[in-house]
């Protein structure tokens, strides 16, 4: 008996403890009045549902992508610098390790609170391995409150659902931090187990998952919050602008590179010259036509259209010089890119591809993520696209 009560005197302390935590943390504002959250390069934003949610405006168009939005930051095309307009009210989502099945998520999370209903997703077609998105990258980059938000949202369908969950579960089953978490709540919302311990276990962990999200960016949303805005580099933006902006990218890149695969001097003797002997055709299945990543990309399509958002793809160059030498072939990625935009005319997406340019100089700063030019490239992609402005869009 005095154990019982012991057990019972402890689990209400414990409820007040957590109770009283979360009046805390629900306190918490992560709202950004200076123009620089959606801007933001910080892993903790894109795993916070609730600091991306609260930062969404009326015009806000999301901008999923990965490793590229780190990697271009310092360049004046990257979007967070050229883009900086009252035109285009831009979320940028994703970096290093992001791949679809993230974004899918994220995407499904957040669209409630979308009134543009616009999602642009930048595609490499170097997630398309023939092994699809790495388990351990998959949960560096998991965020437990954006797939809870997911699968509570009505309009996605029990099938896409199911196999966001499934292939959620696969992915997590070696990572001890995510995998019982999720099978709580795939049990929970997925499968319709409603008994007691499960609902206790469910509403449990949601609560320590929206409480941990709100104070893992608290403090550096606080950070960014007391500087000032940075300076917009273009006050208006034509079609002519946009020309301007890629001869004056290739103008500049022109005298930072001085290699054999056009790309910046500063990638290719850090690390391409040392192991440009030793990569010739050694890598035949850089990008493969048959990849699951494919799958993740009908899945994010499925969501799109099942919530009625209006995506757009923009399928990103690689550097097709380097890829012919390493041994991925240009039929293996033109058929790969094929499939890509067969799948977004299926569910009517728009899409862009400018795999059209990976054999023109100074497209990619290394041999995958965009350069000077290759950032004015998908500057104006993303800028037609949240102006409804399609004209001289390739």
């Amino acid at each position: 008996m005095r154990k019982i009560r012991a057990f019972i005197a402890a689990a209400a302390l414990m409820v007040v403890f957590v109770l009283s935590a979360h009046m805390v943390t629900s306190g918490l504002s992560l709202r950004v009045d200076n123009g620089r959250f959606g801007f933001w390069f910080n892993p903790y934003k894109d795993l916070s549902y609730s600091a991306l949610s609260e930062n969404i405006d009326s015009d806000t168009v999301l901008v999923m992508g990965s490793s590229e939005f780190r990697h271009g930051r310092g360049s004046k095309y990257h979007p967070r610098n050229a883009l900086r307009t009252e035109d285009a009210d831009l979320m940028l989502i994703g970096g290093p390790c992001n791949q679809i099945l993230f974004h899918s998520i994220a995407a499904g999370s957040l669209e409630k609170k979308l009134e543009s209903r616009k999602v642009i997703l930048l595609v490499s077609p170097t997630w398309f391995k023939k092994d699809g998105v790495n388990p351990v990258n998959y949960g560096l980059r998991f965020s437990e409150s954006e797939y809870i938000q997911f699968m509570q949202n009505p309009d996605i369908e029990s099938e896409t659902k199911k196999y966001v969950a499934e292939r959620s579960e696969k992915l997590l089953a070696d990572n001890n931090k995510f995998k019982t978490k999720v099978r709580i709540i795939n049990r929970y919302l997925v499968d319709g187990r409603k008994s007691i311990i499960s609902s206790v276990l469910f509403k449990a962990e949601r609560l320590f998952a929206f409480d941990r999200d709100r104070v893992s960016v608290a403090m550096a949303v606080k950070r960014i919050s007391k500087k000032n805005d940075l300076k917009i580099s273009l006050d208006t933006i034509s079609n002519e602008a946009f020309d301007l902006m890629v001869s004056q990218a290739e103008e500049e890149s022109l005298k930072a590179s001085d290699n054999p695969f056009d790309i910046s001097d500063k990638s290719w003797n850090r690390k391409f010259s040392k192991t440009y002997e030793a990569d010739k055709n050694a890598h035949p299945d850089r990008i493969c036509v048959d990849s699951p990543e494919f799958d993740d990309l009908k899945a994010f399509l499925e969501v799109c259209s099942q919530t009625g958002l209006q995506a757009k793809l923009i399928i990103m160059p690689v550097n097709g010089k380097w890829f012919d030498y390493i041994g991925t072939g240009k039929q293996q990625r033109r058929d790969t890119t094929d499939r890509i935009l067969k799948l977004a005319e299926e569910y009517g997406a728009e899409a862009a591809d400018l795999t059209v340019y990976e054999y023109e100089p100074f497209i990619t700063k290394d041999v995958t993520h965009p350069w000077n030019k290759g950032w004015a490239l998908i500057d104006r992609e993303i800028y037609n696209f949240c102006t409804d402005n399609q004209k001289g869009s390739k």
